[in-house]
Protein backbone atom coordinates (compact mmCIF):
# COMPACT_ATOMS: atom_id res chain seq x y z
CA UNK A 1 0.00 0.00 0.00
CA UNK A 2 1.11 3.80 -0.32
CA UNK A 3 1.53 4.86 3.39
CA UNK A 4 3.53 6.81 5.74
CA UNK A 5 6.18 5.37 7.78
CA UNK A 6 7.42 6.84 11.26
CA UNK A 7 10.91 7.83 9.87
CA UNK A 8 9.16 9.63 6.79
CA UNK A 9 6.16 11.59 6.00
CA UNK A 10 6.23 11.15 1.95
CA UNK A 11 4.78 8.45 -0.20
CA UNK A 12 6.13 4.57 0.33
CA UNK A 13 5.95 1.46 -0.97
CA UNK A 14 4.56 -1.84 1.10
CA UNK A 15 4.89 -5.67 0.30
CA UNK A 16 1.47 -6.27 -1.24
CA UNK A 17 -0.36 -9.69 0.17
CA UNK A 18 -1.78 -9.57 3.35
CA UNK A 19 0.72 -11.76 5.46
CA UNK A 20 4.46 -11.61 5.65
CA UNK A 21 6.15 -11.15 2.20
CA UNK A 22 9.51 -13.09 1.51
CA UNK A 23 12.05 -10.61 0.12
CA UNK A 24 15.51 -11.27 -1.13
CA UNK A 25 18.54 -9.39 0.08
CA UNK A 26 21.00 -9.79 -2.68
CA UNK A 27 21.09 -11.44 -6.52
CA UNK A 28 24.35 -13.03 -7.34
CA UNK A 29 23.49 -11.85 -10.98
CA UNK A 30 23.62 -7.88 -10.38
CA UNK A 31 26.81 -6.37 -8.61
CA UNK A 32 25.47 -4.86 -5.29
CA UNK A 33 25.26 -0.91 -5.96
CA UNK A 34 26.02 1.44 -3.41
CA UNK A 35 23.63 4.29 -2.61
CA UNK A 36 25.67 6.57 -5.05
CA UNK A 37 25.35 4.33 -8.09
CA UNK A 38 22.18 3.96 -7.42
CA UNK A 39 21.40 7.21 -7.32
CA UNK A 40 23.08 8.10 -10.72
CA UNK A 41 20.98 5.36 -12.01
CA UNK A 42 18.06 6.94 -11.33
CA UNK A 43 19.44 10.06 -12.75
CA UNK A 44 20.08 8.65 -15.86
CA UNK A 45 16.42 7.95 -15.97
CA UNK A 46 15.26 11.55 -15.22
CA UNK A 47 15.09 11.57 -11.33
CA UNK A 48 16.15 15.14 -10.06
CA UNK A 49 14.91 15.80 -6.68
CA UNK A 50 16.12 13.36 -4.74
CA UNK A 51 19.85 14.25 -3.52
CA UNK A 52 20.50 11.33 -1.28
CA UNK A 53 19.71 7.60 -1.20
CA UNK A 54 19.89 5.17 1.99
CA UNK A 55 19.84 1.80 1.82
CA UNK A 56 17.82 -0.01 5.00
CA UNK A 57 16.64 -3.42 6.14
CA UNK A 58 13.54 -1.86 6.65
CA UNK A 59 10.65 -4.60 7.76
CA UNK A 60 7.42 -2.83 6.62
CA UNK A 61 8.19 -0.61 3.45
CA UNK A 62 10.12 -1.18 0.19
CA UNK A 63 10.84 2.01 -0.29
CA UNK A 64 9.77 5.33 1.09
CA UNK A 65 10.42 9.30 1.01
CA UNK A 66 11.82 11.56 3.69
CA UNK A 67 9.26 14.09 4.82
CA UNK A 68 11.43 16.83 2.35
CA UNK A 69 11.20 14.43 -0.47
CA UNK A 70 15.07 14.64 -1.02
CA UNK A 71 15.91 11.41 0.37
CA UNK A 72 14.49 8.23 -0.46
CA UNK A 73 14.95 5.28 1.61
CA UNK A 74 15.35 1.74 0.13
CA UNK A 75 15.34 -1.79 1.16
CA UNK A 76 18.89 -3.16 0.99
CA UNK A 77 17.92 -6.39 -1.75
CA UNK A 78 16.91 -3.34 -4.12
CA UNK A 79 20.73 -2.62 -3.92
CA UNK A 80 20.78 -5.61 -6.96
CA UNK A 81 17.58 -4.99 -8.84
CA UNK A 82 17.21 -5.51 -11.82
CA UNK A 83 17.23 -2.43 -14.61
CA UNK A 84 13.41 -2.41 -15.00
CA UNK A 85 12.92 -2.05 -11.70
CA UNK A 86 15.06 0.87 -11.22
CA UNK A 87 12.31 1.97 -14.56
CA UNK A 88 9.51 1.33 -11.80
CA UNK A 89 11.13 3.12 -9.19
CA UNK A 90 11.68 6.12 -10.94
CA UNK A 91 8.22 6.00 -12.57
CA UNK A 92 6.93 6.11 -8.90
CA UNK A 93 9.29 8.93 -7.76
CA UNK A 94 8.22 10.99 -10.94
CA UNK A 95 4.00 10.02 -11.61
CA UNK A 96 1.02 11.74 -10.15
CA UNK A 97 -0.06 9.81 -6.65
CA UNK A 98 -2.99 7.94 -7.87
CA UNK A 99 -2.25 8.17 -11.79
CA UNK A 100 -2.78 4.72 -14.02
CA UNK A 101 1.35 5.13 -13.94
CA UNK A 102 1.70 5.30 -10.65
CA UNK A 103 -0.12 1.95 -9.73
CA UNK A 104 1.77 0.51 -12.34
CA UNK A 105 4.80 1.14 -10.83
CA UNK A 106 3.84 0.29 -7.44
CA UNK A 107 2.38 -3.27 -9.18
CA UNK A 108 6.43 -3.70 -10.80
CA UNK A 109 8.09 -2.77 -7.41
CA UNK A 110 5.71 -5.34 -5.32
CA UNK A 111 5.85 -7.88 -8.06
CA UNK A 112 9.95 -8.14 -8.16
CA UNK A 113 9.22 -8.18 -4.41
CA UNK A 114 6.98 -11.50 -4.30
CA UNK A 115 9.04 -13.04 -7.02
CA UNK A 116 12.27 -13.36 -4.94
CA UNK A 117 14.19 -16.23 -4.30
CA UNK A 118 12.39 -17.85 -1.28
CA UNK A 119 15.31 -19.71 0.26
CA UNK A 120 17.62 -17.30 0.51
CA UNK A 121 20.04 -17.83 3.40
CA UNK A 122 19.30 -13.69 3.61
CA UNK A 123 15.85 -13.31 3.12
CA UNK A 124 13.80 -10.94 5.40
CA UNK A 125 10.28 -10.84 6.29
CA UNK A 126 8.40 -7.72 5.66
CA UNK A 127 5.30 -6.92 7.60
CA UNK A 128 2.20 -5.37 5.57
CA UNK A 129 1.09 -2.10 7.26
CA UNK A 130 -1.89 -1.06 9.30
CA UNK A 131 -5.10 -0.73 7.67
CA UNK A 132 -6.09 3.02 8.24
CA UNK A 133 -9.00 3.52 10.93
CA UNK A 134 -11.94 5.68 11.12
CA UNK A 135 -11.42 8.97 13.42
CA UNK A 136 -13.59 9.94 16.43
CA UNK A 137 -16.74 11.08 16.04
CA UNK A 138 -18.31 14.03 18.36
CA UNK A 139 -21.69 13.59 17.43
CA UNK A 140 -24.53 12.22 20.19
CA UNK A 141 -26.15 8.74 19.92
CA UNK A 142 -28.95 10.34 18.50
CA UNK A 143 -26.93 12.13 15.87
CA UNK A 144 -25.01 9.05 15.02
CA UNK A 145 -28.38 7.30 14.77
CA UNK A 146 -29.91 9.77 12.41
CA UNK A 147 -27.25 9.92 9.95
CA UNK A 148 -26.56 5.83 9.64
CA UNK A 149 -30.74 6.13 8.89
CA UNK A 150 -30.69 8.94 6.47
CA UNK A 151 -27.61 7.16 4.60
CA UNK A 152 -29.64 3.77 4.34
CA UNK A 153 -32.67 5.94 2.92
CA UNK A 154 -30.44 8.05 0.09
CA UNK A 155 -28.36 4.70 -0.29
CA UNK A 156 -31.74 2.82 -1.19
CA UNK A 157 -33.43 5.85 -3.19
CA UNK A 158 -30.37 7.61 -4.96
CA UNK A 159 -27.97 4.59 -5.20
CA UNK A 160 -29.92 1.36 -5.33
CA UNK A 161 -28.75 0.05 -2.56
CA UNK A 162 -25.29 -0.27 -4.37
CA UNK A 163 -23.14 1.50 -1.20
CA UNK A 164 -21.68 -0.25 1.66
CA UNK A 165 -24.43 -0.92 4.16
CA UNK A 166 -22.02 -0.45 6.97
CA UNK A 167 -20.12 2.32 5.74
CA UNK A 168 -18.14 4.20 8.73
CA UNK A 169 -20.19 7.64 9.16
CA UNK A 170 -18.98 10.18 11.67
CA UNK A 171 -18.91 14.37 12.65
CA UNK A 172 -15.59 15.44 13.21
CA UNK A 173 -14.88 17.95 15.52
CA UNK A 174 -11.77 19.10 13.61
CA UNK A 175 -13.37 20.22 10.77
CA UNK A 176 -13.47 23.94 10.69
CA UNK A 177 -14.48 24.88 7.03
CA UNK A 178 -14.35 22.00 5.25
CA UNK A 179 -18.20 20.57 5.18
CA UNK A 180 -17.57 16.56 4.73
CA UNK A 181 -14.98 14.04 3.25
CA UNK A 182 -14.57 10.51 2.07
CA UNK A 183 -11.58 8.58 2.85
CA UNK A 184 -10.79 6.06 0.49
CA UNK A 185 -8.04 3.49 0.64
CA UNK A 186 -6.33 0.56 -1.69
CA UNK A 187 -5.67 -2.54 -0.16
CA UNK A 188 -2.69 -4.34 -1.03
CA UNK A 189 -4.51 -6.70 -3.06
CA UNK A 190 -5.72 -3.51 -5.16
CA UNK A 191 -9.32 -3.53 -3.54
CA UNK A 192 -10.95 0.04 -2.92
CA UNK A 193 -12.72 0.57 -0.24
CA UNK A 194 -13.54 3.40 2.20
CA UNK A 195 -12.04 4.24 5.35
CA UNK A 196 -14.76 6.60 6.57
CA UNK A 197 -16.99 9.46 5.67
CA UNK A 198 -17.20 12.36 7.98
CA UNK A 199 -19.25 15.07 8.46
CA UNK A 200 -18.31 19.26 9.81
CA UNK A 201 -21.01 18.66 13.01
CA UNK A 202 -22.01 22.97 12.03
CA UNK A 203 -24.47 20.89 9.59
CA UNK A 204 -26.89 19.71 12.02
CA UNK A 205 -27.00 23.85 13.62
CA UNK A 206 -30.98 24.90 12.71
CA UNK A 207 -30.94 26.08 9.39
CA UNK A 208 -28.36 23.99 7.37
CA UNK A 209 -31.12 20.98 7.25
CA UNK A 210 -30.69 21.33 3.07
CA UNK A 211 -27.20 21.53 2.73
CA UNK A 212 -26.58 18.26 4.98
CA UNK A 213 -28.63 16.41 3.36
CA UNK A 214 -26.96 18.00 -0.21
CA UNK A 215 -23.03 17.34 1.52
CA UNK A 216 -24.54 13.64 2.96
CA UNK A 217 -25.42 13.04 -0.83
CA UNK A 218 -22.12 14.55 -2.46
CA UNK A 219 -19.89 12.67 -0.22
CA UNK A 220 -22.04 9.36 -1.15
CA UNK A 221 -21.05 10.76 -4.60
CA UNK A 222 -17.49 10.01 -3.62
CA UNK A 223 -18.00 6.28 -2.39
CA UNK A 224 -19.75 5.40 -5.62
CA UNK A 225 -16.87 6.83 -7.85
CA UNK A 226 -14.36 5.73 -5.95
CA UNK A 227 -15.69 1.96 -5.23
CA UNK A 228 -16.94 1.77 -8.99
CA UNK A 229 -14.56 3.61 -10.81
CA UNK A 230 -11.81 4.26 -8.72
CA UNK A 231 -12.25 8.12 -9.29
CA UNK A 232 -11.00 10.16 -6.43
CA UNK A 233 -12.01 13.30 -6.63
CA UNK A 234 -14.15 16.05 -7.97
CA UNK A 235 -14.14 14.69 -12.14
CA UNK A 236 -16.58 14.03 -14.88
CA UNK A 237 -17.11 10.82 -13.32
CA UNK A 238 -18.16 12.47 -9.82
CA UNK A 239 -19.63 15.08 -11.40
CA UNK A 240 -21.99 12.51 -13.76
CA UNK A 241 -23.40 10.67 -10.46
CA UNK A 242 -23.87 13.91 -8.27
CA UNK A 243 -26.16 14.81 -10.87
CA UNK A 244 -27.80 11.28 -10.85
CA UNK A 245 -28.79 11.76 -7.20
CA UNK A 246 -29.16 15.18 -7.20
CA UNK A 247 -26.63 16.80 -5.14
CA UNK A 248 -24.61 19.91 -6.28
CA UNK A 249 -22.25 19.14 -8.85
CA UNK A 250 -19.68 21.16 -7.55
CA UNK A 251 -16.44 20.91 -5.43
CA UNK A 252 -17.45 23.90 -3.10
CA UNK A 253 -21.12 25.17 -2.16
CA UNK A 254 -22.38 28.15 -2.97
CA UNK A 255 -24.89 27.78 -0.12
CA UNK A 256 -24.65 29.96 2.91
CA UNK A 257 -23.93 27.67 5.92
CA UNK A 258 -24.77 28.94 9.25
CA UNK A 259 -21.33 28.43 11.76
CA UNK A 260 -20.98 27.80 15.28
CA UNK A 261 -19.30 30.81 17.48
CA UNK A 262 -15.57 30.16 17.79
CA UNK A 263 -14.89 28.01 20.56
CA UNK A 264 -18.79 26.54 21.01
CA UNK A 265 -19.36 22.72 21.67
CA UNK A 266 -20.41 21.18 18.49
CA UNK A 267 -24.58 21.07 18.25
CA UNK A 268 -26.08 18.65 19.76
CA UNK A 269 -29.69 18.89 17.87
CA UNK A 270 -31.35 16.84 15.89
CA UNK A 271 -33.18 18.12 12.41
Amino acid sequence: MIARNRESAGPSVAPADGTAALLHAEDATIPPRTAESFLTELRTRGVRRIDRVRFKANRTRLLSLSRDGRTLYVHTFFRTAPPDVLDAIALFLAARRRSPAHARAVAAIRGWGRLALRDHPDAVYARPAAEPRPGPCCGTPEQRRYLRDEYLRLNAERFAGRLPADLPIRLSRRMTRRLGHVRWHRRADGTRVVVELALNPDLFLAGNEAQLRDTLLHEMAHVEAWLEHGSAGHDAVWRRIARRVGCEPRACTRARIRRRARGAPPPARVP
